[in-house]
């Protein structure tokens, strides 16, 4: 198929789009969002269709006059009508952006969206995982398991494309496992160019191989009364998608936390943990980094729990017995901390093993591996 008949065909689609967004939203609220969705799916549909005709090695310019020639003047009056006059010049940003390996074509995209995907194309395409886009919950994590060509970090994605990435990686009937198999083999066709040809992976590190493990239990205690057990739990979500290692304030901070937040216990029924552990700098000052850190910047441990609601650690102490701070890498630990519910306390302990599934800054030089030594924050009282 042409990319001319590619866009004409996709061109009744956006129409249809927008009319959905007119009932969607709100009058007074934009549909930016919306239109750049609609102009990623335009994009994506020419690529698909009509990359066999795509030459290699054209300038934007040149990109620009062999799409202005196969767009039917039919789609062109729809990117007009959407308000998007920039849509096929930032279509050829990101086609010449990935050709090139380049980043820099993207950031001339103003519409997020539109320059969130040329972002991982190129991420994509350079094997490359620090390009990938990232936002408020850290770099996408599809586009880090398929720039790092490593399927183990397919658990760091939405479970909606975890099945789609491991058969990008060289699982050949991951698909037929997803909950909605239609969406997943329309996100491999959709990235499979990109990739080219995978073969299966021969070999995974021993750091992302296990499965990622968090076992809690629950004790309500009152005084002058013995201890009541309220729980345990094995496997929860919480730690299912792995850990982040990002900035914050001046510190580095080690976060294992589903990206959804405390709100996903409203869905799954089962308790929602947060940690975040402050890390010492990797400086080689192993004596002044562990002493710097007891007692001076404390860890933070929040749960939400079905039946008793939401916790705040008050005091109690974590231990990480393992940290390979490199993408991939494995951690892990022991918590036991007291939370306060008045008119009693309750005590949560616990021991968990999971994988960092994105790292803050560059991936070409990771840090250094602190198996050898554990490190400690005490909980600081507040």
């Amino acid at each position: 198929m042409t990319i001319a008949r590619g866009w004409r065909a996709l061109g009744l689609a956006i129409v249809a789009m927008l009319g959905a967004c007119d009932e969607l939203f709100e009058e007074e609220r934009r549909d930016d969002e919306a239109l750049a969705r609609a102009a990623v799916a335009i994009a994506a549909q020419a690529e698909s269709e009509g990359a066999a005709d795509e030459p290699h090695g054209e300038s934007i310019d040149d990109c620009m006059d062999r799409v202005r020639r196969d767009t039917p003047p039919s789609v062109q009056e729809t990117i007009e009508a959407i308000g998007y006059d920039e849509l096929l010049r930032d279509s050829c940003r990101a086609r010449v952006a990935e050709d090139e390996r380049a980043i820099e074509p993207c950031r001339q995209i103003e519409a997020r969206l539109v320059r969130r995907s040329c972002e991982a194309r190129v991420a994509i395409a350079a094997r490359d995982p620090a390009l990938c886009p990232s936002g408020a919950t850290g770099h996408d994590p599809l586009c880090l398991a398929l720039a790092a060509r490593d399927r183990a970090l397919c658990r760091g994605a939405p479970h909606l494309e975890r099945e789609a990435c491991r058969a990008l990686l060289g699982e050949a009937n991951a698909c037929d496992t997803s909950i909605a198999p239609p969406m997943c083999q329309d996100l491999v066709a959709r990235h499979r160019r990109r990739l080219g040809s995978v073969e299966p992976m021969t070999e995974v590190a021993p750091a992302t191989r296990e499965e990622p493990e968090l076992v809690v239990s629950f004790v309500r205690v009152r005084e002058g009364e013995p201890d009541e057990p309220v729980g345990e739990e094995t496997a929860l979500n919480s730690f299912d998608r792995g850990a982040r290692i990002r900035s914050e304030s001046g510190r580095t901070i080690l976060e294992l936390a589903d990206p959804l937040g405390l709100s996903v216990v409203t869905h799954t029924g089962h308790p929602s943990i947060v940690l975040r552990v402050p890390l010492p700098p990797p400086d080689g000052a192993e004596d002044a980094r562990l002493e710097t850190r007891v007692g001076t910047l404390a860890a933070e441990v929040q749960i939400a729990h079905p039946d008793l609601g939401s916790l705040h650690a008050d005091e109690g102490r974590v231990e990480i017995t393992h940290l390979s701070r490199e993408l991939g890498g494995r951690v892990e630990g022991t918590f036991s901390v007291s939370c306060r519910q008045t008119p009693a306390a309750i005590r949560v302990a616990g021991h968990f093993r999971t994988f960092i599934r994105d790292v803050s800054g560059t991936f070409d030089d990771p840090l250094r591996d602190l198996a050898d030594e554990p490190v400690s924050a005490e909980m600081a009282p507040e």
